[in-house]
């Protein structure tokens, strides 16, 4: 019987360290979840609450709290209003859209370690020629969305236009304190462009790309790839610079596959947007060639992993071309290459399928688990493939092909936004529906799939997935009365 015992404490005690609910509470009318975001550094999860409206332009947000994967909350504001908040790549740092009723919002502060700014007027941060920002600005990717604990910070021309022809346009840094109000341009060295063009891959309809990344408050960086013109290799370059716009650093790293042919994919670096066809289903368009692979950092090691698709005929962009596989290259923190990782994907119903490559995302993440690398058809393609890569060899330690059921998502529910958004069907889980990485979760982690099989509800239920270098967070609601978030270990 102590025998017995024993053994039925260990599970108990091996179950719920698997698992933890960090928090679970009821909708109430003046605090409703409205939006989550997901801090990597940190490990955390912020939420939103407040009260709904009628509309998008009339959330009232209250409360903004985080919780770690301990369940420690943390409040971050309290007792104001606000239409939505933004984070900084440092985490310390947040923007709050200040609220005001059926009004796209006029102006916004930043809070930072506690201490709040005073107002910005958004039309007078306004940068480019239209007057308002736009996710398809070609390069466009600072201005007032991106910022650290000091500065928002933004590439403009001459002109003061973050509409920037990379090829062409001088480059400058303009850093606007947001305390000081203090806006200041200053012209920086552009990266070395004759390593970019001599390719000769550019088309007339495209641009020279490039993007932008703010590393913390002290630098921020410009990366650009070289292409070869017979797509077999690629050199990713990382151009360091400090507030002031000096270049201080430059780290490359070069890909090669001699047997193979780097293609292009939807990747988070890539530009793309509509083609002006005049019809409106038109396919999208890579508007620069920067989308030929992607990066992603360890924040611990400093390691790089550079990654992306290949296949076994060259296209330029915008090309039809058939996937044949991905790469991932890993490279230390001086741009030394560690390991090289090529794996063919046989897929002749889908992946392998001659297509648009702006159909296709690839992405990879740094998990506990290892590398989780993902190839997604998008649009009508409703597939996944996906693999765990030992971080340490490259070497692939599981992967499969999932294919889903999509369900039609409706951005409104009784004249009110979602909370959670997920519309995929699975086989095994009737009125529950996730997003594509909850699909790989159910795969790979046997406490997040039994967890779902104990949940007993005649309500529709979504669920919204994050793999973190921890473990794995999972937002549930029925959108209506309740939400939950719970961590599991890997």
């Amino acid at each position: 019987m102590k025998k017995f015992l024993f053994y039925f404490v260990l599970f108990s005690s091996v179950y719920m360290n698997a698992q933890k609910t960090i928090v679970e509470e009821k909708f109430e009318k003046n605090s409703t979840p409205m939006r989550y975001y997901f801090l990597p550094n940190s490990d955390k999860i912020v939420m939103e609450k407040g009260e709904k409206g009628s509309s998008t332009l009339n959330i009232k947000i209250n409360s903004i709290s985080s919780y770690d994967s301990n369940g420690k909350k943390e409040i971050l504001a309290n007792n104001f209003e606000c239409l939505k908040s933004r984070f900084s790549i440092t985490e310390n740092t947040f923007q709050l859209e200040d609220f005001e009723k059926f009004k796209i919002f006029q102006s916004y502060k930043y809070v930072v370690n506690g201490k709040k700014s005073l107002s910005v007027n958004r039309w007078e941060r306004e940068r480019n020629d239209l007057g308002i920002s736009s996710v398809n600005d070609v390069n466009h990717i600072f201005g007032k969305n991106y910022f650290n604990d000091k500065y928002e910070l933004d590439i403009v021309n001459s002109k003061g236009k973050n509409k920037v022809n990379f090829e062409k346009d001088d480059l400058y840094l303009e850093t606007f304190d947001f305390f000081s109000k203090k806006q200041k341009i200053t012209l920086i060295t552009k990266p070395d462009l004759k390593r970019l063009l001599d390719n000769e891959q550019i088309q007339p309809e495209e641009y020279l790309g490039y993007a932008t990344n703010i590393i913390d408050n002290d630098k921020f960086e410009i990366v650009t790839k070289s292409i070869s013109k017979d797509y077999k290799s690629s050199v990713l370059y990382r151009t360091f610079y400090n507030m002031e716009g000096k270049l201080v650093n430059e780290i490359k790293y070069p890909v090669t596959l001699p047997t193979k042919y780097l293609i292009y994919s939807a990747s988070s670096c890539a530009r793309i947007s509509q083609k002006l066809l005049g019809f409106k289903n038109a396919t999208p368009i890579f508007q620069t060639d920067i989308a030929i692979n992607d990066f992603i950092e360890d924040n611990f090691t400093k390691d790089i992993y550079v990654y992306g698709l290949f296949g076994n005929t060259a296209k330029k962009l915008n090309d039809d071309n058939s996937p044949a596989g991905y790469y991932v290259f890993k490279f230390d923190s001086a741009g030394n290459k560690i390991w090289e990782s090529i794996n063919t994907i046989d897929d002749k119903d889908n992946f392998n399928k001659k297509i648009h490559l702006v159909r296709l995302s690839s992405n990879l993440l740094n998990t506990d688990k290892g590398l989780f690398f993902e190839a997604v058809g998008l649009y009508s393609d409703d597939y996944l493939h996906y693999s765990f890569l030992d971080k340490n060899s490259g070497k692939i330690m599981n992967k499969n092909k999932i294919l889903h059921k999509g369900y039609k998502s409706y951005l409104i529910i009784k004249g009110k936004e979602k909370f959670i958004y997920s519309s995929i069907k699975h086989d095994d889980f009737k009125d529950k529906f996730f997003d594509i990485r909850g699909l790989v979760a159910i795969e790979s982690n046997k406490n997040f799939a039994d967890y779902l099989r104990k949940i007993d509800s005649k309500k529709k239920l979504y669920f919204d997935t994050i793999f973190s270098v921890k473990g794995i967070w999972l937002i549930e609601s029925d959108n209506e009365s309740y939400y939950k978030v719970t961590f599991f270990n890997y």
